[in-house]
């Protein structure tokens, strides 16, 4: 028996083989592009992800993995809105999460039932859900709107591909601000109210639900048996908590992406606590009845990339190139000459979530070289990592954590110590980055043999690699400097409203 999971990430789909007994066999990996306008649009187009989606199987066959596949499930990023029409054919690109278009709709929308939505699910109607770009979409895209039959989001696509049926799960429709978390369904009364069509919602299911049957043409054209068994999967941060085995309050897991995402495992919803609403957000896990907070970071990577194209002679995310620069910054000294960046190169997300929010730099002299301005591009985006760890703290009431810290962005050392130190936190390094994959991998499993004990199960295979120690001199001068940081964060947003 071998499971396949697909994950399809901010920038690349993973392809990964589990065997029976839960051993990753190979993980291929092909990449797509964002297409970034001044605009706010932050779009995907879905036929990179089949082109993605077909170099991948292609490359697994040729190795001779797809003949013992006896099962798929999917992981993807969260909160893309995917315009289906009755063919099932994409009318339009990919919304993705860190789209900032909708703002009008946002402020629509909070008059009509912005209080329904923060009661029933404890978070805001910002840019990253789906409710307003599906105004947005109405609005501004009338015509593609009504020929729109339903919507779906970024994994349900690539199920789509292997069933030619469209249908969501929980943890994803969750992202929509329509789900009831009591009842895993769609609530009707904010759909109607937000002036939308409930018929062009889609079915949603659970992550463990599965597909007896592949369509005939994805058999043919992938080489797989007519008897896999297709699994609905669940959203990418679900399914890396499940894949890091995040199950019990105070769980932690930092993955360092495209964004950098922060999540922490909840007793219950609360959304009462008032002078946080806003600042993290809310969301199903895929095992039922359990529930996390997301501090949401939408320039982690994001800020590397950027830095590759601007300042290395080989644009276009000179990975070497990278290291050489952060071995340098290793030898500037703890907060970078008293540099400071703010890095908010696509608006921020926790825990101001305001599209207005720009990268900025202050402190630069002549004596400034590119380590310098990445050594504090490094230490800009931890201080903003920080500010959801405070959030945590104020719900769960703690200030000891075991974080553990998985993504691309682990294999540059240097940001997980300083991330460590700004926190004043051992990190824990799992070994198998690819938590949403191994997730999604596992609710395939767990959907077919069964388990007496999932949580016990997955822990087993969660293995660390390296734990980063705060070293207390450094977090000592990391404390001040996030003072600063706040305070220059401050006095920028009040230069914007002024003027």
């Amino acid at each position: 028996m071998k499971i396949l999971a697909l994950d399809l990430g901010t920038s690349q789909l993973k392809a990964l083989i589990m065997n029976e007994n839960k051993e990753v066999e190979i993980v291929i990996t092909e990449r797509y592009p964002t297409y970034f306008s001044a605009n706010g649009h932050v779009q995907q187009q879905p036929e990179d992800w089949e082109t993605a989606l077909a170099c991948a199987m292609k490359r697994l066959k040729k190795e001779g993995f797809l003949s013992e596949v006896t099962a798929i499930s999917f992981s993807g990023h969260m909160s893309g809105l995917v315009a289906m029409s009755r063919e099932k054919v994409s009318l339009y690109p990919c919304i993705t999460l860190s789209d900032t278009r909708s703002e009008v709709e946002c402020k629509i929308l909070r008059k009509k039932v912005g209080k329904k939505v923060a009661e029933m699910t404890g978070n805001p109607i910002i840019n990253a859900f789906i409710l307003p770009k599906l105004l947005w979409l109405k609005r501004n895209e009338p015509e593609i709107y009504r020929k729109m039959d339903h919507w779906i989001l970024p994994k349900d696509y690539l199920r789509m591909l292997f069933t030619e049926t469209l249908e969501t799960d929980y943890t994803d429709a969750y992202n929509s601000l329509c789900i009831n978390p009591i009842s895993a369904n769609w609530e009707e009364s904010i759909i109607e109210n937000a002036e939308l069509e409930g018929n062009k919602f889609p079915k949603v299911v659970s992550p463990w639900h599965y597909s007896e049957t592949i369509s005939p043409n994805a058999a043919k054209k992938f080489g797989l048996s007519k008897d896999v068994k297709i699994f609905t999967g669940a959203a990418d941060m679900a399914c890396s908590a499940l894949g890091s085995g995040l199950f019990h309050p105070g769980d932690t897991a930092l993955t360092l992406g495209t964004s950098a995402t922060f999540l922490a495992m909840l007793p219950e919803l609360d959304n009462h606590l008032e002078n946080l609403f806003g600042k993290v957000t809310f969301h199903l896990h895929a095992i039922p009845g359990k529930i996390y907070a997301l501090g949401s970071h939408f320039n982690g990577g994001l800020v590397l990339n950027w830095f590759s194209d601007i300042f290395t002679e080989n644009p276009k995310n000179d990975y070497q190139e990278i290291l050489k620069i952060a071995e340098k910054a290793q030898k500037i000294p703890t907060g970078s000459n008293g540099i400071l960046t703010l890095p908010f190169l696509s608006g921020s997300g926790t825990p101001y979530f305001s599209s207005s929010d720009c990268y900025s730099v202050y402190g630069v002299t002549t004596q400034t070289k590119k380590e310098h301005f990445f050594r504090s591009m490094l230490e800009g985006t931890a201080y903003n990592i920080k500010e959801s760890l405070l959030c945590f703290e104020a719900i769960l009431q703690r200030k000891d954590w075991k974080i553990l810290l998985g993504g691309g962005g682990c294999n540059i050392s240097l940001w997980c110590q300083i991330i460590s130190e700004v926190l004043n936190q051992p990190l824990y390094k799992i070994e198998n980055k690819d938590a949403s994959a191994i997730g999604a991998a596992l609710i395939a499993r767990y959907g077919t043999v069964g388990t007496d004990d999932i949580c016990e199960d997955v822990q087993e295979i969660v293995e660390i690699e390296k734990i980063y120690i705060p070293d207390k001199t450094n977090s000592e001068i990391y404390f001040k400097e996030f003072e600063r940081y706040n305070k220059l964060y401050q006095s920028l947003k009040n230069m914007k409203e002024q003027y």
